[in-house]
Order: structure tokens, then C-alpha cells, then sequence
């Protein structure tokens, strides 16, 4: 069941700055999430993330829970937003 058509949820543990980029390097999305907030990620093929700190950015894919972008501390620098690659870095 996709919750109108996005599957991938991005849900900050704390403040961390996010920015999104589509495969040829364009901004889809750049922003300070506060504790809380969540990002719908469009369902696009080809989105990175780029953060300060992936192991503050927990993720969910079709409403479940998956853990979290990075290990603490770790900048993210164009990782992946595919379903496919998040479903297989467990």
C-alpha cells in the first residue's frame, strides 16, 4: 500500500541539516530538520542524501521502520535513497 506515492520517509532524530540530489547533481531538497521532523522522499530513481550525521536521520519504507541512514558520526556524501540499496544495507 503506498502512502500517496512515496515510499521512503526520512524522520530526523535530532537537528541535523539534509539535502537531497537527483542523479545529475540537481537540488531536490535542502533543509534543517528539527527533532521530529519528516521528509517524504519522492519516488524518483537516482536521489543521494548528503548529511552531517546519517545516524541522526532514521528512515521508514512503506510505513516500517528500518533503523537509521549512518553509523554515529558518519557524513553522509551522496548515499543512496534507493529502496533497493536501503533494503540490502541491512
Amino acid at each position: 500500500s503506498k502512502t500517496g506515492g512515496t515510499r521512503l520517509v526520512l524522520k530526523a532524530k535530532s537537528p541535523v541539516w539534509v539535502r537531497i540530489e537527483d542523479k545529475a547533481g540537481k537540488v531536490v531538497m535542502t533543509q534543517m530538520l528539527q527533532k521530529g521532523d519528516t521528509y517524504r522522499v519522492p519516488d524518483r530513481d537516482g536521489l543521494v542524501v548528503i548529511a552531517r550525521d546519517g545516524s541522526l536521520i532514521s528512515y521508514m519504507i512503506d510505513g516500517k521502520e528500518k533503523g537509521v541512514l549512518g553509523a554515529p558520526g558518519e557524513i553522509l556524501t551522496g548515499k543512496s535513497l534507493s529502496i533497493k540499496d536501503l533494503n540490502s544495507q541491512g
